[in-house]
């Protein structure tokens, strides 16, 4: 009975424990839920605004060389510093 109303608790606290599903969704900037197709939003008040890292083309190329391939860094947004037309 004892092994029994232990292994039922175990369970019970397993199931609370683990979560079902995880919500990383944040809003920055105000105070409100971000919309649903958003991972993060960010809200100005018309007197900041997002600085993003800035590279050159040369240091953009040794950073996807540092990872083997340019699929590694797909989809990295970088302000480049320097313009290169292609």
């Amino acid at each position: 009975m004892k092994r029994t109303k232990v292994s039922f608790l175990t369970l019970l606290f397993a199931a609370v424990l683990l979560p079902t599903g995880i919500n990383a969704q944040v809003t920055i900037g105000q105070d409100k839920t971000p919309e649903t197709f958003s991972l993060l939003e960010l809200i100005s008040n018309g007197e900041r605004g997002l600085r993003l890292p800035q590279l050159t083309t040369l240091q953009r190329k040794a950073l996807s060389d540092a990872y083997g391939t340019e699929e590694a860094i797909k989809g990295l947004t970088i302000y480049n510093t320097i313009k290169k037309l292609c």
